[in-house]
């Protein structure tokens, strides 16, 4: 997908741009998915810290 404008064009600074533009994008969508994961995870912690469960379970008790 990223390599496509390289492969038609061969290796041109307009095609490496356009080969690292892509790249950055979808580089930029993971950051921002691992963002949001982090946030939700925060949150649902205090959730569950403040309603008084252990999350994750305590192995040590099993």
């Amino acid at each position: 997908m990223g390599v496509t404008p390289l492969i038609r064009n061969g290796f041109s600074a307009p095609a490496l741009l356009v080969c690292a533009a892509i790249w950055l994008f979808f580089a930029g969508l993971w950051m921002a998915g691992l963002y949001i994961a982090r946030r939700r995870y925060a949150k649902y912690s205090r959730v569950l810290h403040h309603a008084g469960v252990d999350w994750p379970p305590n192995r040590s008790l099993a």
